[in-house]
C-alpha cells in the first residue's frame, strides 16, 4: 500500500527559502519529516527524521550545504567515493555495531564472529560507569583510554571456550594482543574518508606502543608430538581412525584443508593431493592458495580404503557413515550430483545468508557434512580421547599436528619455499619463487624417507586391521 505524504510544518513554516532563493517544503510521511524541493533544476527529497528536534537540526544543514552549493541529492551520494555528511556522534557500541555490519557483509559470518567476540572486552570496557562519564563517545577516545583499556584486559579472567562453568583464568597474551589489534583495525576503519565514522582529524590512540606485537614461539620448544609419540599413536588407532588421521600424520596440512578433500581431489596414478578453489570458487582453502602434495605409497592403501570404490564424495567421513549406522543426507555418487547439490542449496539459501565468499564456502562444507563427511571438529574430539592413550603434554590439540610435521620436513633438509607451497601459504612474496621451480617429488622424498618409522608403522597397523586395499602396494 502506498504510503500517503502530508503537507507539515518546522518552525511553524511549511517552506523554508535558502540564502540562494531555492525553496525547501517541509512534508510528513508515516511520523517522519521529509524535505522536498529542486536543487540545479533536480528534484530532490531528503529524510530529516522522526522527531521534531532531530528534524530541525537536519534542515539547518540542509539549508547550509544548499547555500554553500555542497549539497548532494540522496540518489547521487552513492556514486561518490567519499562522504560528505556530519561525522555521526557514535559510542564505542555503535561504532563497533557498524563496523561489525560491514565486515558481515564483505568478510562472511564466521569472520565478523571473530571480530565481535575480540571486540565484546572493549564495548564491556567503555560501557562501565566510570569509564562511561569521562569518554562517553567513540570520537573521544584518546591515549588514557588506551592505556586503561589495555591494564584491564591483563586483569580480565575468562573461561575455556566461553563455558560459563568452566574455571577462569587470566587472559593469554596471544589473545590480549589479537583483542588491542582488533581495536586498532576498528578506530583505523572509522576514520576513513569513505567510512566517514570519526572525524578525519582523529588520532588513533592504539599505536604500535600501546598494542605491542605478538608474543613470539620459543624456536627451541619441544614438539609434543614428535615422530616417536606419532607412531605411538598409529599403534592404538582403530581402522576408522587410521583412515581419518592419516594424512595429518604426515602431512603438514590445516585441518580444514584435508576434511573438504573430495575423492576426485586425489590422483592415485601421480599420488598427489590436490587443493585449491572448486565450484566456481565457491569452495576454497584459508590461504586460498592452488598447489599439489605428494603423498606416501605407504598411506595409499588408507586413501583408498576412505575411498571405498565410490567415484566421488566427500574423502573422509563421519564414523557412523562408514559403519552404516547412518545414510548420508544428500547422495554424492558423482561430481556433477555435488554441484547440482550445491547449486540448489545456493538458490535455496535465505536472503542474507550469503553476502560473501566465505559464506558460499561454509555452505558447501556444510553440504559436505550433508554427504557424509567429517568435520574438523569432530576429528579434534577423536583426537583429544586418542591422545589419553598416549603421554603427551595435556594441553596438546590436532593441530599440533601441523607443527609437528613441518618441523620434520625443516629436519629433513626440506627448503623453506618448498614447505610453505606444501602448507599451502602464499609463495607469491618470496623473490625466489619468480627464479626457483620446485621439484615436488625430490624434496617430498627426502621428507618420506626421514619419517620412513613411522610409515612403516602406518603400513603395519593397516595389515593388522585388514585394510581391504593394502594389496594396493604390496
Amino acid at each position: 500500500m502506498r504510503r500517503k505524504m502530508v503537507k507539515s510544518e518546522l518552525l511553524g513554516q511549511h517552506t523554508h527559502e535558502a540564502a540562494g532563493g531555492q525553496r525547501v517544503h517541509i512534508w510528513l510521511r508515516d511520523s517522519t519529516y521529509l524535505a522536498r524541493g529542486r536543487f540545479r533544476r533536480h528534484a530532490f527529497g531528503v529524510t530529516l527524521g522522526i522527531e521534531q528536534r532531530q528534524a530541525v537540526a537536519a534542515l539547518h544543514r540542509l539549508l547550509v550545504e544548499i547555500e554553500d552549493g555542497t549539497f548532494c541529492r540522496p540518489s547521487e551520494a552513492s556514486s561518490r567515493a567519499l562522504k560528505t555528511g556530519p561525522v555521526p556522534r557514535n559510542t564505542v557500541r555503535e561504532l563497533c555495531d557498524v563496523f561489525l555490519s560491514e565486515k558481515r557483509r564483505l568478510r562472511g559470518k564466521e569472520t565478523a564472529r571473530s571480530y565481535r567476540n575480540r571486540l565484546v572486552p572493549l564495548i564491556g570496557f567503555a560501557e562501565q560507569p566510570e569509564v562511561r562519564r569521562k569518554w562517553s563517545l567513540a570520537l573521544e577516545v584518546d591515549h588514557e583510554f588506551a592505556i586503561a583499556f589495555r591494564e584491564s584486559l591483563y586483569r580480565r579472567t575468562v573461561t575455556r571456550n566461553g563455558r560459563t562453568a568452566a574455571k577462569e583464568r587470566p587472559i593469554s597474551p596471544g589473545h590480549v594482543y589479537n583483542v588491542l589489534d582488533c581495536t586498532r583495525t576498528l578506530f583505523s576503519w572509522g576514520k576513513r574518508p569513505d567510512i566517514n565514522q570519526l572525524p578525519a582529524a582523529f588520532v588513533n590512540p592504539f599505536n604500535e606502543e600501546v598494542v605491542g606485537q605478538r608474543p613470539r614461539k620459543d624456536l627451541l620448544r619441544t614438539s609434543p608430538l614428535p615422530l616417536k609419540r606419532r607412531i605411538q599413536l598409529v599403534a592404538h588407532m582403530d581402522r576408522w581412525q587410521l583412515c581419518q588421521f592419516a594424512i595429518g600424520l604426515i602431512l603438514a596440512l590445516r585441518p580444514e584443508d584435508y576434511t573438504g578433500l573430495l575423492i576426485s581431489d586425489v590422483d592415485f596414478s601421480e599420488r598427489r593431493l590436490h587443493f585449491g578453489r572448486r565450484f566456481e570458487g565457491w569452495d576454497f582453502n584459508k590461504g586460498q592458495q592452488s598447489f599439489r602434495v605428494p603423498f606416501p605409497p605407504a598411506i595409499e592403501p588408507v586413501l583408498r580404503e576412505c575411498a571405498d570404490g565410490r567415484e566421488d564424495g566427500p574423502l573422509l567421513r563421519k564414523r557412523t557413515v562408514v559403519d552404516d549406522v547412518r545414510r548420508p543426507k544428500l547422495p554424492s555418487e558423482s561430481t556433477d550430483q555435488i554441484r547440482e547439490h550445491f547449486h540448489r542449496a545456493v538458490s535455496a539459501a535465505k536472503p542474507g545468508e550469503i553476502q560473501a565468499p566465505q559464506d558460499g564456502k561454509r555452505l558447501f562444507r556444510k553440504l559436505l557434512r550433508d554427504m557424509g563427511g567429517v568435520s574438523a571438529d569432530s576429528l579434534s574430539k577423536e583426537f583429544k580421547s586418542l591422545l589419553k592413550k598416549v603421554d603427551v603434554p595435556p594441553e596438546t590439540r590436532m593441530y599440533d599436528l601441523r607443527g609437528a610435521t613441518n618441523t620434520d620436513m625443516n629436519t629433513a633438509g626440506v627448503s623453506e619455499l618448498f614447505q610453505l607451497y606444501v602448507t599451502g601459504h602464499s609463495v607469491e612474496e618470496k623473490i625466489l619463487s619468480r627464479y626457483v621451480s620446485l621439484q615436488l617429488d625430490d624434496e617430498m622424498n627426502r621428507y618420506f624417507d626421514h619419517i620412513d618409522p613411522l610409515l612403516q608403522a602406518i603400513v603395519h597397523r593397516a595389515k593388522e586391521l585388514e585394510l581391504r586395499w593394502t594389496s594396493a602396494t604390496a
